[in-house]
This record gives C-alpha cells, structure tokens and sequence, in this order.
C-alpha cells in the first residue's frame, strides 16, 4: 500500500479531479488526441527510476493530467531532494488546467518549487523559444502514439497548430538552438530523415531528448513498438547515439493499459556529454557498458503499486529502483521481476543492423564499418539475434545475414485502400463471360452480375486460411477495372489512343451499366459511418491511383480512381506469413495458380534463381527461424503476436551456400521439421560442431519458441 505521506487534502482533491477530467473525456476525442494518461502508479514507478540526485528542474512536454510530473514531486519531496522548477506542455486548454490544479496542490509541500504549465503545443514556435533546450535534469513523458497528421486534422486550438510540416520545421529551429555545435549535423539528420508515415511518438521523444541536459535523464512511456517498427530506427539511433540507456521496464500480460493493443515500456536513459555523443555509433568501445531489461508480472502488484508484492514496504518504487541500480546478479529476483543485464555494444550492433536500410544513415555514421565494435563486417550485411533469442541460448552464433543478402525479397501484401470497395464475393457464373458477385456491407451485400474478366481471386484475411490450405476455391474477388472505364471517363481515353498505340495495348471498354450505376454509387460514397469522412474517391491510397495520360519517352495511359495500380511481385508472391498470429507464425507457400495476397500478410519471394517457393517455405519453417520471429515480433494486448515484413526484413539468416540450399531442397516437405532444422543449425555454425551441440541447440531453439508463445496467451 502507498505511503500517505505526500498526500494532503489539497493534493489529494486535485489527483481526484484530474482523474475525473481523464475518465470523462470523450472515447473518440482519447484516440484521435492519443490522451491515453499514464496513471499515478505507473508514473510512480517511472519517476522512481528516472529522478537521480541532483534534479532540480523537469519537464514534460506532453503532459496531459500532470501524472508524471506529480509522481517527480512526490519523488523528490520523498528524497529530500530540492526540486525548483517543473514546466508542463499540454495543448488540451481543458487537461492543461487539470494538470496546473494538480501541481498548484504541491505548493503546500514544496514552498520552493516553481511550476509552469502551458496551455499549446510542445512545437509551438512561442514556447520553443521560451524553454531553453539542453538545460533540464529531467525530460519525463508519455507522448501520444496516434498519427500526427489526425492530430493536425482534429486540433481544436487550430490545426496548423500541428501540421506535420510545422513540426519538423520547428524541431529543426530548435536543432540550431542545441548548446552544442558539434551535434547539431546528427540531429538534423535524424529530424530531417524520420519517416513522415510515423506518428507523434517520433517528433515527441526527439523534442523531449533535446531538454534534457549533459548528465540529466530522459524517462519515456513507450510501446514496445519503439524497438520494432518501421519508425523506430530513428528512435534506436537517437537513444543510442546521444544517451547511455540505463534500464527497459517491460509489462508482462495483461500489461498495465488494459486498452492497449501492445505492450508497454519503461525507458530511462541518461544523456552523454557532447564529447562522447559526437562520436559515431561504429567507432564506439562500449564493450564493457550494460543496461537492465526488466519484466514485471502481474503478481508483483499489490495495491496501487505495481511492485508493490515485489518490494513490501512504505517505498516499494523506491526499493525497486534502488535494487535496479545495483546490478543485483547474485542474488534471486522478487516475486513476479524478471531481470537480464543486457551489453551495450550489442545494442548499438543491433541498431546500426536495423538502420543500414534507413537513407538518413550515410549521414551520421561511416558507411564501411571497419571500426573497433565490427571489425570489416560490412553493415549491409550484418544481422544480429534478437535481445531475447541470445539471451535463451548458450551459445549466440555471429556470422548472420538477412534474408535480402541471401536473394530473397520481403514485402507486404495488396492494400487497395478501400476493401469495401475493391473486394467482392463470388457467387457463381452466370455465364461463360459474366459472374454474379456480392458486394461489401458498405453497400448492402447486393448481388450484382459483372463481367467476368475483372474478378481476380484473393487470399484477404486468415478467416480464409483453411479452404485455402485445404485446395478449396476461395470466394474473395478483387474488382480489377483496369480494362474498363465508366461512359463519361471514355473521352479521357479517346483522346489517349495514341498512348495506348504506342504501347500496343488495347483501348478499355465501356462498363455494363449494372457496374457502371455500381461505381458512381461507390464515388458518392462515404468509409465509415463520420460525417465527415472522406468519399471513396478521396481516401488517401486511392485518389493516387488517379493518373493523367502521358506521352514521350515514358508514356503512360490514363487511370481512374477506381482503378488499381498493375499487381506488382509483391501481390502475388511465393510464400507468404500473416501478420497477427495467435500461435507462433507459419510460413505458408502460395498456389501454383498464384492468388494474390492481401496486406493482412507478409509476402516473400526469390530474387536469386538458387531460392523456389519450397525451399524459402523450408527455411521458414525452421525451429531458428521461428524464435527468431517471435522474438522480433510484437506481442499485442490480447496475446498476439504482430509479425511486419519490416521484422521479416530482419530475421537473422545463417549465410547458406548452395549446398545447404540443395539440402534444403531435397527435404520436399516444409513440414519435417527435424530433418530441416539439422541442416539450419549446421548453417548456423562454421566449426562443424557435434551431434550433441546441434541437439541442445535445436532443443533450445523450440524450448524458446514454446516459453515465449505462452508468455503472451496469459491472462
């Protein structure tokens, strides 16, 4: 049970009012603002481990509620240590009140501590030039893991308060107000070169890392995508590359957010001095340095305190921390704490591995990487195993590579923008030339009978798994109006002739009239159930399939909404994974009648001849590249597992030559799994080891796969 003794009247009616404030706010407005709050206990805990000695000034540039920076008063004040400024950012007008009531009730303890809460936007060019960069203790925050560009579209204080463009433009003024000069090239690099198809997390941590000054501590609130995601290269880099990271707090099922679809992270890392940050990650000897990764269960929770059942006493975030820092490898962990003393050059190895695709890279880092952390290994074809994987195994192999170094590609199935639109159900023929199709909820299920010729069957959703493995048609149709245009979009065409005679391609004919009425209802049609929601036509990845004609050189022909860009390699591949998997994920080989595969899954195939669809099935199906998939992937809140092509893109691959390929082959049945995993395991090695070593480790490699597909079922 937590000590009452920070609480007083004031403070204790200010945490309730906030809370209310958090819990009455509109379910639509919290997931489009991202104003999911951390909550007292958790930001006790993170503030526990964040606050070192001294700590006199704090920030959190999303503050929502003020939960965080309460936590680092009643820290401090539980210390003794002499907190004297905390500055708050909220853009909410609403929450940034809660939050000043909140900190306004600290006055009565804290008579020295100065608090400053500001009702905008952490990018506001104001408030940037106001709070000085580099200059903070302490940088605590949980930020918003929505999209930005919604952010700027629902922002009731203006939404150019948000635009994804003033953000960056910002964040790079703010990049020429760091102290240091020598820095400035890596983080404009990193601001400049992060994703726009990220979300506020991005902007937000590297806003927050550029207050904390020399020595201070930057204590974040993050989803467990921060170590996986497409995005999260820049966030890797800028933590490892600026920071020393101390400690990775991890929940375990069924997590600390109960609505959140993955799992939650503690990370505290503390700020390098700009000697030490200017020098590239590959030119690092951080051979000896170590950070924590800690697990907590359910049951280490008592009361309010989710350490609580760990660590009994008046203080258990206090105790927590303390034994955190203490590097406690002797003695066993308290009830429900999992702890693993991690190497900081294995993190910067596995970073510099996952930003080598990344265009920013040749911009902060030597592109040759015969420095003393790689030795001559290039970095283009490095891979390393995952965190958890090396930490199971007794011995970690070194000489691994990915699967595009191996010729074979990695991408991610059809995504139409519009299914309720693209994606029909056949009925049957009515015809040797004309099909009867179901239509989407979106328009009433209706049948309607089209030409046959613009149906392409699709492998949409998992639901669909069993007839397809099975041999049985699929029903999912994708509408292919590539050879037809509607009555009014022909004069388009007409005045095209000329490209299509140059490229010898047939002239589209005039949609049937039951399809064309179809299409024209789809134009004037709404996705979803909003007002204001786009029309089909104007979603985001269907107007670019819009296309003018084009003559020259490179002439193109003419394209209309409603039709789909030439089905690429991707759509139609030899083997493809799903993406959400309740069990451990399953490489699973595409027909020989290839269908096309829809975005719900990963599709892989060959770009070098010695690869067939059975032998990357093969490959696949092993016991290491099973762990590997799911010590990579994402555990989500219900206890699947996410598994993108961009951690497919990063499946450690041991550097098979032809005649480990040719091994591999004459198996024939992906299914036998034994005989696979003895020639992958020979792979995974150059001393040729013993029958013995090649069986404990493929034990090891199941034994693994097992704990951890079970880890994230518990409820």
């Amino acid at each position: 049970m937590q000590s009452s003794l920070c609480d007083n009247a004031a403070l204790s009616l200010a945490r309730s009012r906030a809370s209310s404030h958090g819990a009455n706010l509109p379910a639509v407005r919290r997931k489009k603002l991202g104003q999911f709050f951390t909550g007292l206990p958790l930001a006790r805990l993170l503030a526990a481990l964040g606050v070192r000695e001294p700590c006199g000034t704090a920030i959190d540039p999303m503050a929502g509620t003020g939960d965080l920076l309460d936590a680092v008063a009643e820290r401090c004040h539980r210390r003794g240590l002499s907190l004297q400024c905390v500055d708050a950012i909220e853009i909410c007008t609403k929450t940034a009140a809660a939050c000043r009531d909140r900190l306004s009730a600290w006055s009565e303890l804290s008579t020295e501590l100065e608090q400053h809460v500001h009702a905008v936007s952490a990018f506001d060019a104001a408030i940037l030039n106001k709070l000085k960069r580099g200059t903070y203790d302490l940088a605590i925050t949980n930020p918003p893991y929505v999209r930005y560009q919604t952010v700027a579209k629902n922002d009731s204080n203006g939404a150019d308060a948000q635009s994804p463009d003033m953000i960056r433009r910002e964040l790079l003024n703010a990049v020429d107000a760091l102290p240091s000069s020598s820095e400035r090239p890596v983080w404009r690099a990193l601001v400049e070169g992060y994703s726009g198809l990220s979300d506020m997390s991005v902007p937000s941590w590297l806003l927050a890392a550029m207050f904390v000054k020399p020595g201070g501590v930057l204590a974040l609130v993050a989803p467990a995508t921060w170590r996986s995601r497409d995005y999260a290269d820049v966030l890797q880099y800028l933590i490892a590359r600026f920071f020393s990271l101390d400690a990775v707090v991890a929940d375990v099922q069924p997590g600390w957010f109960s609505d959140a679809l993955v799992r939650t992270h503690l990370v505290v890392a503390t700020r390098l001095h700009a000697e030490e940050a200017s020098v590239p990650l590959v030119e690092r000897e951080d051979g000896m340095r170590s950070y924590t990764w800690a697990e907590i269960h359910p049951d280490a929770q008592a009361g309010d305190s989710l350490v609580g059942a760990a660590f009994p006493s008046a203080d258990p975030e206090g105790d927590f921390a303390h034994w955190l820092s203490a590097v406690p490898t002797a003695s066993p962990s308290p009830k429900g704490i999992h702890l693993i003393r991690r190497g900081q050059a294995d993190e910067i190895a596995a970073v510099l591995s996952r930003c080598d695709r990344s265009n920013w890279v040749s911009k902060v880092e030597p592109l040759s990487c015969d420095a003393p952390l790689f030795g001559s290994v290039s970095l283009s074809v490095k891979c390393t195993v995952p965190h958890a994987l090396g930490d199971a195994l007794t011995r970690v192999p070194t000489a691994l590579t990915t699967l595009e170094h191996l010729g074979i590609e990695v991408s991610q199935g059809l995504r139409t923008g519009c299914n309720d639109f693209f994606y029909v159900d056949l009925v049957d023929f009515a015809d040797e030339d004309s099909a009867r199709i179901r239509l989407s909820a979106l328009f009433g299920r209706v049948n309607l009978v089209v030409p046959a010729d613009i149906l392409v069957p699709v492998l949409r959703r998992q639901s669909e798994l069993d007839a397809f493995l099975k041999g049985l048609p699929l029903t999912g149709r994708i509408l292919n109006l590539a050879g037809y245009v509607l009555p009014e979009d022909y004069a388009d065409v007409d005045r095209a002739k000329p490209v299509y005679e140059q490229l010898s391609l047939t002239l589209p004919a005039i949609m049937p009239a039951e399809l064309a009425s179809h299409v024209r209802q789809a134009a004037a049609s709404r996705k979803g159930a909003d007002p204001d929601a786009n029309l089909i036509p104007d979603l985001s990845a269907v107007r670019t399939n819009v296309r003018a004609a084009r003559m020259g050189c490179n002439p193109k022909t003419p394209r209309f909404w409603y039709m789909l860009p030439d089905l690429a390699r991707r759509h139609l591949p030899d083997v493809f994974v799903p993406r959400i998997n309740q069990r451990t994920p399953r490489a699973i080989r595409n027909r020989c009648d290839p269908v096309v595969i829809d975005a719900n899954f990963s599709t892989v195939w060959p770009e070098s001849g010695c690869w067939t669809a059975a032998t990357i099935t093969t490959l696949l199906r092993s016991s290491w590249s099973r762990a590997c998939m799911e010590a990579i992937g994402t555990p989500m809140g219900g206890g699947a597992l996410k598994l993108e092509a961009t951690h497919l893109r990063r499946l450690p691959m041991p550097a098979m030559d032809d005649e480990h390929i040719r091994q591999l082959e004459s198996i024939g049945e992906p299914d036998h799994v034994e005989a696979i995993d003895r020639v992958f395991a020979s792979a995974l090695w150059h001393d040729e080891p013993d029958d013995r070593s090649l069986s404990d480790l493929i034990d090891s490699l199941r034994t693994f796969t097992k704990v951890a597909e079970q880890a994230r079922q518990r409820v």
